[in-house]
């Protein structure tokens, strides 16, 4: 893809957080849904299009990120732009670098899929 990998660190902890939250949005959907896994898959692709979606067309929100302990920019950049679209906070006059973007959707499809696969994996042998 000729792009830089995004950072490590950053990259980890915010499919770290992905894994957690798709725990609980797999645990949720089990008491609503008669089909969670299926529902799990659509739910994480779709927020995995949001999200690139959001990075490749939308400029940066402006402002210094959150400062949560540790390093969370996959998960806080597109959330902060969604924030700034409904008037909290403020977009920046920069875009994401377009060269960056196929390795930015390669990420955030990877951690969608990796979600979908492994919660309701892991879920199943957990409750065995």
């Amino acid at each position: 893809m000729h792009a830089r990998v995004p950072p490590r660190d950053a990259t980890l902890w915010s499919a770290f957080l992905a894994g957690i939250l798709g725990g609980i949005l797999y645990g949720w959907l089990g008491r609503i849904v008669r089909r969670p896994v299926e529902a799990l898959w659509v739910i994480t692709l779709a927020i995995a299009t949001i999200s690139t979606v959001l990075i490749a067309k939308l400029p940066g929100a402006s402002g210094p990120s959150p400062s949560l302990g540790i390093p969370l920019s996959g998960f806080t950049s597109p959330f902060r732009q969604l924030l700034a679209l409904a008037g909290l906070g403020h977009f920046g006059t920069r875009h994401f670098p377009a060269r960056y973007l196929p390795a930015d959707a390669a990420t955030h499809y990877i951690t969608a899929v990796s979600v979908a696969l492994l919660v309701p994996w892991w879920a199943n042998t957990r409750g065995r």
